[in-house]
């Protein structure tokens, strides 16, 4: 028993620490887009708007945008960055981010107007499932 247990328990405490960390990152991508897109607005390049969210954002979104930066200055491209973070991470408002870059920087277009599309998307996304928990932990409470 204290085999199972001593196996299963760490198993349970990473996957609970993990469901975490992906709910304050979508918490927090939507503020980090808004970030993104008010120094696009300002003349900055997004190389650069992007180690703005690194130094300026808590932690996750601020450690993983201080990865994609740091990618980006050894070479990688924007795009590429992007799209490792989404698979390292594991969320798919990452992956809407980098689908959306993909096809900006193919066919051109306003980014910073995509980039706040997608952090309003995302914000109403995150408000339909607080919305969608809250009308189930009643029917949760009653079951017990």
């Amino acid at each position: 028993i204290f085999l199972v247990t001593g196996f299963v328990l760490p198993l349970l405490l990473l996957r609970r620490a993990r469901r975490k960390r992906l709910q304050k990152f979508a918490t927090q991508l939507p503020n980090a887009l808004d970030m993104i897109v008010r120094s696009l607005r300002a003349g900055h390049p997004a190389t650069v708007a992007i180690g703005l969210v690194a130094r300026e954002m808590p932690d996750p979104i601020g450690t993983e945008f201080g990865i994609v930066s740091d990618e980006i200055t050894f070479g990688l491209s924007i795009e590429q960055a992007v799209r490792k973070l989404s698979q390292r991470v594991g969320f798919e408002g990452l992956h809407l981010l980098s689908v959306s870059l993909s096809i900006q920087s193919k066919t051109g277009g306003n980014l910073t107007e995509i980039l706040a599309n997608l952090s309003s998307v995302l914000r109403e996304r995150q408000k339909l499932r607080m919305k969608i928990r809250a009308l189930s932990s009643e029917g949760r409470v009653s079951a017990w």
